[in-house]
């Protein structure tokens, strides 16, 4: 139980209604953590994902640093493997749960994606980001990143079905014109009334999914749907 970590979950408010500081699990007492880890994510208890951004930054500029300090005796290509490997991975790891973060968090995330950027195409300004000649889709805003990702999953659970619990959030659309949403996979998208209900893969996973052209949902190679959503979204 040492590494057993327990948190509740909510806004503010909510969790003062909860009068609870610790659980009992198998005769251990575990208190309750303002932050917790899984699988390298850190979450806190109103998921905002300031603590697993500032973990982002902390290890992104670290390696961009070192990376800076080298890229004299590199070639671009060279340096654009390296910071996709241990920058921009750091990104796109989980990348759906950063779905709806304030603008705040969303520019820290950005701020990331710059100064590679500005360290791959050897700018010293850095207001001199259109002097680049790297291919747009390569450097993508970060909200657009978050969402293409996000886009991506519910791609997977749609064409695969799986995993079971996301496949069992995503209902076909139910109208009077059935035939016509059904041929055009369509979703349903359920009503939330909170921040937390609008972040949930219940609530975006469809909404986003309706939001692609119909053309795109049709195809059947992730790849190719990764590189047509991207093209759409530069």
């Amino acid at each position: 139980m040492k590494k057993t970590e327990v948190i509740l979950l909510g806004n503010k408010q909510l969790r003062k209604r909860v009068d609870v500081n610790h659980i009992t699990l198998a005769g251990s007492l575990l208190p309750l953590a303002d932050k917790v880890r899984d699988l390298g994510v850190i979450f806190d208890c109103e998921l905002t994902m300031k603590n697993h951004i500032s973990q982002i930054r902390r290890q992104s500029f670290s390696f961009l640093h070192i990376i800076g300090r080298m890229n004299k005796t590199i070639t671009a290509s060279q340096c654009s493997i390296l910071i996709n490997a241990l920058v921009l991975s750091r990104i796109t790891y989980c990348a759906p749960l950063l779905f709806g973060i304030t603008k705040a968090e969303l520019h820290k995330i950005q701020n990331i994606i710059d100064v590679a950027h500005r360290i791959v195409a050897r700018l010293k300004k850095r207001h001199d980001r259109t002097s680049s000649t790297l291919p747009p889709s390569q450097w993508p805003l970060a909200d657009k990143l978050i969402r293409l990702r996000a886009c991506s999953l519910v791609f997977s659970v749609m064409k695969s079905g799986l995993p079971i619990g996301l496949s069992n959030l995503l209902k076909p659309m139910q109208s009077i014109r059935a035939l016509r949403s059904s041929s055009q996979e369509l979703l349903e998208v359920p009503m939330v009334k909170t921040k937390f209900g609008e972040r949930s893969f219940y609530h975006y996973g469809p909404k986003l999914w309706n939001s692609i052209p119909l053309s795109i949902r049709n195809l059947r190679s992730r790849s190719i749907f990764l590189q047509k959503l991207t093209q759409m979204m530069v």
